[in-house]
């Protein structure tokens, strides 16, 4: 009843006491919350959903992105999106291709923890596609983790990008791939 109470404060609180007690019972509460109007009280679910959560969370999770994309509740929904990450892959795939910035943002950055081939692809066609710089250079970071050499022949591709931004991002990736690196994609990244 607490979550639905008239003061912002009240219903914040409850959302965090149902994460904090793990009240699975209490999910369909918690899913609702995104949807308040206050954005406080659906940080606060988002939040919450990291730890309680079910099949349609992340659904739920990347709805609420299309209505309330200000910087804290992307990284809220990006929090509880990689804790279900093996469940929210399919729509985090789709995501990275949205129309709107803030679903393709926390879809590309989630996926940075993902080592699928699904994942690879979208964080490829982010990177060689997307018309946001933001974009491609939070793909950058995802395929810092990959050694795949379509990740490695795209992250080369990228220190051509017209953004300075992506060129530095594709240059931080190289150099945490470096060991991997063969001589000839190290002397190319080099030069």
């Amino acid at each position: 009843a607490l979550a639905a109470d008239p003061h912002v404060l009240v219903r914040r609180e409850a959302l965090r006491t149902l994460a904090a007690l793990a009240a699975i019972d209490q999910l369909g509460v918690i899913e609702a919350a995104l949807d308040d109007g206050e954005p406080g009280v659906h940080f606060a679910a988002a939040d919450a959903l990291a730890k309680v959560n079910g099949p349609q969370t992340p659904g739920r999770l990347l709805a609420v992105l299309e209505k309330h994309g200000m910087a804290k509740t992307r990284e809220a929904c990006l929090v509880a999106l990689q804790s279900v990450l093996a469940q929210a892959e399919p729509a985090l795939i789709e995501g990275a291709k949205a129309a709107l910035y803030p679903v393709r943002e926390v879809s590309v950055r989630a996926l940075e923890k993902s080592t699928s081939p699904g994942s690879l692809a979208a964080l490829l066609s982010a990177l060689r596609e997307d018309e946001d710089y933001r974009i491609r250079f939070w793909a950058t970071r995802g395929l810092a983790r990959r050694h795949q050499p379509e990740a490695v022949q795209a992250l080369l591709a990228a220190l051509k990008d017209p953004e300075p931004t992506v060129q530095l991002g594709a240059a931080r990736a190289l150099g945490e791939l470096a060991p991997a690196l063969s001589e000839e994609e190290g002397n190319e990244a080099l030069s």
